[in-house]
This record gives C-alpha cells, sequence and structure tokens, in this order.
C-alpha cells in the first residue's frame, strides 16, 4: 500500500507516516522546505515540494485539515478518485479496527500518551500509539499488529468525536480553539457528547487536578452508568490519589510505589499517572482479567516506580543543547494555562537561574480571545522576548500584528518590575531581529526557551551556528 501525505511534517502526519512504514507501507509526502521538531520521524521518507504532481502507484491520499485544496496535489488527487482521508479520518478507521484508548483534554495529550508509550515499551504487551511527538532519543513511533491503539484526540472542531473508542481518559478541559468553539461551556458540551458516544461498558478516566474536569464527573457518571469510571489526581478526592511524601511521589493506596522524580508541577505528573493507568488498563485487558480498581493498583505497583525511567518527549520542556554555559530548551505551550504550567515547572527545576523566553503567539483567534490571560501569565516571565506571530506571516497585509498588541500590554506590567531591576520584554518583528536580541542577551547561566506551537525552535540552531562561525 502507498500512502501520500499532504503535509507530511506535520505533528501528526509524520507520526502516522511512521506507524504505517513500520506496518510494510510505503510512505512518501510533499510539504514546505522548512524542517520541524518533527523531523527524526520524516527525515526517512522521500518530501516533494509543494504541487509535485503525485506518483502513479499512489493508493490513499491523507492530507492534513490546514492543508490548502486548491494545490494542484490535492486537485490531481480529486480527479484521479484517489481514496482522500484528512489525518482525523484516517485516525477515525484505525479506531475501527484497532481497540482504541484515547487521551483527550485541552492540555496534557502529548505528554500522557508519551508516558504510556514508554511504560509499555518496557513490558511485553503489544502496542501502537499515536500522539504529536516522540519520546526522547527513540526517533520513532511504536506500532503492532495486535494489542490495542493508544491516540492523542484532540478536541478541536470536534474531530475526536468520530474515533470508536473503547477507553477515554481527559486530563483537562478549558477554553481554547476559540474559532470554532464559542466559550467554555461549548468545550465542556463537547466532551460531554464525546463520553456519551464511548463503547456499551467502556472505560473512563478523569484527572480531577483539574477542576473543570472535577466539576464534570457527576455528569459523566449520570450520563453514562454502564461505564468504568476511574478519576485520578492531586485533588477532589480521586481513587488514585497522588501524594508527595520524603520517598518521593506515590499513589496514596501504594505507598510502596513512590519514586523519586525531578519534575514537580502537579498538572505534569498528574499527566504521568494518567499515562500509567492507560499502561495499566492495556496489561489487565491483555490478560484478559477483570478491569477494577484492585487490577489496576496490581499493575500499577509495577508500573510507577519505572516512571524514573521516562526520559521525555520532543518539544515538552525538551533540552535541545547547552552551550556556553547556556541552557537552550524548546516548549510547545501556546495557550496561557500551558505557558504557566511550564513556566512553574522551569523555575522550579532551574532555580537561581534567570529565564529569558522566546515567545511566539500562534494564531490571531487564540492570542484575541485569550488575551488578559496571556498578559497575566507572561508578565510574570523574566526575560521576555515575543515574536512575531506564526499565523501572521500566511496572513500578511492584514493590519498590526497582534504580537506587537500584546507586547505593549505586557510591557505595561514588566515595566514596574523593570524598575526593581526583575523583568524585561522585547518585541521581535522577525527571526533575524530575535536573533539579535538572543545575541545582545544571553550570557552563561541562563536558560533560554523558545516556546509555542510555531517554529521559532530554529533560533536555537540560529544562534548556535552564529556564535560558533
Amino acid at each position: 500500500m502507498f500512502f501520500y501525505f499532504l503535509g507530511i511534517k506535520g505533528t501528526g502526519a509524520s507520526h502516522l507516516a511512521s506507524l504505517l512504514a513500520q506496518s510494510g507501507a510505503r510512505c512518501e509526502g510533499e510539504d514546505v522546505k522548512e524542517d520541524f521538531f518533527t523531523y527524526p520521524l520524516y527525515k526517512n521518507f522521500k518530501i516533494h515540494e509543494l504541487s509535485t504532481p503525485l506518483p502513479k502507484e499512489v493508493d490513499i491520499v491523507i492530507y492534513s485539515t490546514s492543508f490548502n485544496k486548491e494545490l494542484p496535489s490535492f486537485k490531481e488527487a480529486e480527479e484521479r478518485k484517489l481514496p482522500l482521508f484528512t489525518y482525523p479520518e484516517y485516525i477515525s478507521y484505525l479506531s475501527s479496527i484497532k481497540p482504541t484508548y484515547a487521551v483527550s483534554g485541552t492540555h496534557g495529550k502529548t505528554t500522557t500518551c508519551a508516558v504510556a508509550t514508554s511504560l509499555l515499551s518496557k513490558t511485553k504487551q503489544p502496542f501502537t500509539s499515536l500522539y504529536g511527538s516522540y519520546l526522547k532519543g527513540e526517533e520513532k513511533g511504536y506500532y503492532s499488529a495486535e494489542g490495542p491503539f493508544i491516540v492523542e484526540a484532540c478536541e478541536y472542531q470536534d474531530h475526536y468525536q468520530a474515533y470508536s473508542l473503547e477507553a477515554l481518559l481527559i486530563n483537562s478541559i478549558d477554553f481554547d480553539h476559540p474559532d470554532y468553539f464559542k466559550d467554555l461551556e461549548a468545550v465542556k458540551d463537547s466532551f460531554t457528547q464525546r463520553v456519551k458516544t464511548l463503547k456499551q461498558n467502556g472505560y473512563l478516566f478523569c484527572n480531577t487536578t483539574d477542576p473543570v474536569v472535577r466539576e464534570m464527573v457527576g455528569t459523566f457518571k449520570a450520563l453514562r452508568p454502564d461505564l468504568k469510571l476511574f478519576t485520578f489526581g492531586f485533588s477532589g478526592s480521586p481513587d488514585f490519589l497522588l501524594t508527595f511524601s520524603y520517598s518521593g511521589l506515590s499513589i496514596s493506596t501504594l505507598p510502596e510505589s513512590a519514586v523519586e522524580l525531578r519534575e514537580q508541577e502537579e498538572h505534569i505528573l498528574s499527566d504521568y499517572l494518567g499515562g500509567a493507568l492507560l499502561s495499566a488498563l492495556s496489561l489487565v485487558i491483555g490478560e484478559k482479567l477483570e478491569v477494577s480498581f484492585v487490577t489496576l493498583s496490581d499493575k500499577l505497583e509495577t508500573l510507577f516506580p519505572l516512571l524514573k525511567e521516562f526520559q521525555g518527549v520532543a518539544s515538552r520542556s525538551e533540552i535541545v543543547a547547552e552551550v556556553n554555559g547556556i541552557t537552550f530548551i524548546d516548549e510547545y505551550a501556546h495557550h496561557p494555562k500551558e505557558i504557566e504550567v511550564a513556566i512553574n515547572s522551569l523555575k522550579k527545576r532551574y532555580v537561581n537561574r534567570r529565564l529569558v523566553v522566546f515567545f511566539m503567539p500562534h494564531t490571531y483567534s487564540r492570542t484575541k480571545a485569550l488575551f488578559k490571560e496571556f498578559v497575566k501569565v507572561l508578565s510574570k516571565i523574566p526575560v521576555l522576548v515575543i515574536q512575531q506571530t506564526y499565523a501572521a506571516r500566511l496572513d500578511k497585509g492584514k493590519g498590526e500584528d497582534i504580537a506587537r498588541e500584546l507586547e505593549k500590554e505586557v510591557e505595561k506590567i514588566s515595566f514596574r518590575h523593570f524598575a526593581l531591576g526583575t523583568n524585561m520584554v522585547f518585541f521581535s518583528q522577525d527571526f533575524e531581529s530575535a536573533l539579535s536580541i538572543a545575541k545582545g542577551l544571553l550570557t552563561p547561566g541562563d536558560v533560554c526557551v523558545t516556546m509555542g506551537a510555531g517554529d521559532n525552535r530554529k533560533l536555537i540552531y540560529n544562534y548556535i551556528e552564529d556564535i560558533e562561525k
């Protein structure tokens, strides 16, 4: 089978292509020339320039929902009557042929999937996992013809509603994607609908560290009394309660499972437990045992200590390089809540080191809808450089970039801190000026973070290349 991807470098598409290739399929695609953090996943594929004529042997075309359908390659696929799938549509197909456990939520999906992948890879349980990144140091996906399919399921445009699911984990519910959802209530309605269509007698895991998820648990129980529902987290009296002790992080009912981890942020550690629970579910079902608190706990007792071997996931507080006493980190956070969690985690990890953050807003709609929240969280960053909005490069001529407006508002707050010598904020209208600012700002001991869902990770490579000339 020959799969051709329109937008093969994307976070989901590159991982899917990697899995299909492992299954024995031939994969090629087309995309922009620029490379992204997903490079290790697509580096071995033949990648054509945009609008290249499709190879004659292509059987199926998979395209990103953001792909321009006016490009010749898409038109050719239609003319040739080739099977055309969006990325979510193909995931929906896979979920119909494999037992599927989905990780959903506004935040934390990728980390949770990565933890489940890391833990299951250390067992004999066959599985397939698909999410928007890859394990640090592994540069591959995990595919098996047998076992469950663990997949990241995004609520955007209700894509995940079409997935056929045995199990669903909900990490968090927050207002995001304002170009599609009107408000938080609309997001909550989406998750309610997703729970409503889970398979009969399926499994639902709810992270009660998140206040909105905690609030919704009662609704989910009333809506689907047939589901086996398990709660977990640091608060809300969950079934699986996380606690800190002198021995490290542990589950209250499994004190012997305590593990010492470098990570201290509760929201991220809750994601870790979510991944461990999905791994436990996979093992319990794989052994044809009844799924219960007891059987899940039994598997967690073995799995939870293995969290200390989790090396992290690419582009999630990923250490990209250490040069001249400066630590360079790439962080995908692009929503105010994610930024807050990431910054808190980094401050705890790098005590007494200056954080210099290059933040690239991702879309106009998100920045506009959550403007006050962005201003509040960004103003707490010691040294901040706000870069041109990622999408603004695609929408030239539409007036002043909202990133400039964001910088002005953050500056009003930061100026008060700057008088005390604690906060600085700058604006960069392009990569050249961002590089210039980095060269003037960074000193040994700094922790430099490129942050956002755009492509500013390349600033790290440009900086290192420039200083090594």
